[in-house]
């Protein structure tokens, strides 16, 4: 019996040793996959760097330049009306700024001079002023952008974008693509004012006669270095215009907030912002498949007031990274939620008068089954998408300017800010606001 008793012990003995032996050997190999998993994300992160974050940049010089071609004659002239009373705050909300007119004349080529220098007098108050033939929008948003200076500039148009040619204008898009990847602030300020005079319709592209308007819209395009000199200069403006309505692409248009599931069984180690560039999450794989806590993952999406959308939708697309040669080896697209997907749930609400898109990423249904590999690194990337823009900005846009009761409306608008928003999401907010987020899964 002794024997027996101190075979049981040693047999015992050597159970415990090889289970401890056996929970070192996968603890060591956890940490060494941790290890290069971070690794990974790091190299991953490394390629899709955010944009230059311009917020604090101040400005060396303020321009303002007012369009002097025919559709804007309207405008002009009419003592206290919206129009004049922007034009005639300008020299107070930006002391000491420049004034520009400018637009061609046909027969006019490129290399003539676009903008000439303007004073703050009469001339400006006189619509016989205002005869040129087209206003090139492009030529001055590319030269503004173009321009490495921190240059503040106002450009105070109808909106009505042409080229001599009587094309949709693209290259404004352009250039304020290039202004906004530098991580600068563009914004329309968006007023209405008395319009009487020959009315010019961009679709049929000729004068259709003369039009009353009483409230039509016109714009102040802003291009500014930093968005607290722009802060600056709306609330200047708001104290002695009424109605001011502001459009704001900056760097900080939309914020993201990131929330983790609390620590489970299947839980092993996790790294997030702000110590890292990106989040990341390592997880056991047989502690999942019991029964367990939802993995749930949650991203909220704020969307600042003065940004003219009301509601984003999430896309995802999820890469797989097998284990091999005691490496992680790229196996390729594994997920597109570019169509309806389980994946996601949207839980939209309001937060102190800002739009807060969340959504819940519920990773489990992409998780592999196969057991073949010993671990996966899921890289799991997000693209916002526009849902809903402004109602107001639907409300002030025509695509039938060549009718003379849309003259309170502004021809394509809808589609110029439409275009501006997929733009500003895609290319400079996402990139620097869309969470870098990648998930191992070992497999024992």
């Amino acid at each position: 019996m002794a024997c027996f008793k101190r075979k049981g012990f040693r047999s015992a003995w050597l159970v415990v040793t090889s289970v401890v032996a056996l929970t070192q050997l996968a603890c060591n190999e956890n940490s060494r996959v941790a290890d290069l998993s971070l690794v990974k994300a790091e190299e991953l992160s490394s390629a899709a760097l955010p944009a230059v974050d311009a917020r604090g940049v101040e400005s060396v010089e303020q321009m303002v330049y007012i369009d002097h071609s025919l559709s804007m004659a309207g405008f002009v002239g009419h003592p206290n009306s919206g129009f004049e009373e922007f034009v005639d705050s300008m020299p107070d909300v930006l002391p000491g700024c420049r004034l520009f007119v400018y637009g061609q004349s046909r027969g006019q080529g490129p290399s003539d001079s676009l903008a000439r220098p303007a004073e703050f007098d009469r001339h400006i108050h006189e619509a016989a002023q205002y005869r040129l033939g087209f206003n090139p929008d492009d030529v001055l948003v590319n030269a503004l952008a173009s321009d490495e200076r921190p240059v503040f500039s106002i450009i105070v148009t109808d909106g009505v974008e042409s080229d001599s040619d009587g094309t949709i204008n693209t290259r404004v898009v352009d250039g304020i693509r290039k202004w906004l990847s530098g991580g600068r602030t563009f914004a329309v300020l968006r007023m209405k004012s008395l319009f009487l005079g020959d009315f010019y319709s961009e679709r049929a592209r000729r004068m259709i006669g003369p039009v009353t308007a009483p409230s039509r819209p016109f714009y102040a395009f802003v291009f500014s270095p930093g968005l607290t000199e722009f802060n600056d200069l709306l609330t200047k403006l708001r104290k002695r215009i009424r109605d001011i309505q502001a459009i704001v692409f900056s760097p900080d248009s939309i914020r993201c907030s990131v929330r983790f599931p609390e620590q489970f069984d299947g839980f092993y180690d996790s790294k997030g912002s702000p110590t890292t560039a990106f989040y990341w999450q390592m997880l056991i794989r047989k502690s999942l498949d019991a029964p367990a806590e939802e993995l749930s993952y949650r991203f909220d999406y704020e969307i600042a007031p003065d940004y003219p959308v009301k509601r984003l939708r999430l896309q995802l697309e999820v890469n797989l990274f097998r284990w091999e040669a005691k490496n992680f080896q790229s196996e390729g697209l594994r997920v597109d939620t570019s169509r309806d997907s389980t994946l996601i749930t949207e839980l939209t609400e309001e937060r102190d008068g800002a739009v807060v898109n969340g959504f819940s990423i519920k990773p489990k249904p992409f998780l592999t089954k196969d057991f073949g590999s010993r671990n996966e690194f899921y890289s799991i990337g997000q693209l916002l998408k526009v849902v809903e823009i402004d109602d107001g900005i639907i409300e002030d846009s025509t695509r039938d300017d060549a009718d003379a009761a849309n003259a309170g409306k502004t021809y394509r608008f809808q589609e110029l800010i439409t275009t501006l928003v997929e733009v500003h999401t895609k290319e400079v907010v996402g990139p620097r606001i869309c969470p870098r987020f990648y998930l191992t899964v070992a497999n024992r």
